[in-house]
């Protein structure tokens, strides 16, 4: 007669924890990825929000010369601040201070310190196709850095 056999043994139930294990070690490694990827898109994405509504101030300036400190002052007034899902302080406006580009605006948003290293890479990667700048001081492209501006006006 054979012996009939309920459960697993416990070199099988080890073997699955194992396997378990290294598949959560995976999918851990290639999360923090994705999130610092996620976060380098919205970061870009809130800049191009940010092109359109300065687009629109310019406007409804109608000929006249518009303000970068007015536009900074009223800049809730042309976005949708819950949409954009950051803090309308975190973003600032300013002309551009080399003489070429006095009539320039440059929007710049500050990296909040979490997970920067990883943001900053994604961002570096992605700022020639998105006209990145590390600075509206400098005009240069973004390598690395908390501090990351683009052109919009």
């Amino acid at each position: 007669m054979k012996k009939v056999r309920k459960g697993f043994t416990l070199v099988e139930l080890l073997i699955v924890i194992a396997v378990l294990g290294v598949l959560t070690a995976m999918m851990q490694l290639s999360g923090t990825g994705a999130t610092a990827s996620a976060s380098a898109a919205k970061i870009i994405s809130s800049l191009h929000v940010w092109r359109t509504a300065v687009a629109m101030y310019v406007a409804e300036c109608a000929g006249g010369t518009p303000d970068v400190t007015v536009f900074e002052a009223n800049k809730a007034n042309y976005v949708d601040v819950e949409l954009l899902g950051a803090k309308v302080t975190d973003y600032k406006f300013a002309a551009g201070t080399a003489e070429a580009d006095k009539d320039k605006w440059f929007v710049t948003y500050t990296l909040p310190t979490a997970n920067a290293t990883k943001i900053q890479a994604k961002l570096a990667e992605r700022a020639e196709t998105e006209n990145l700048l590390a600075g509206a001081a400098t005009g240069t492209k973004y390598t690395s850095g908390n501090t990351v501006s683009m052109r919009v006006y």
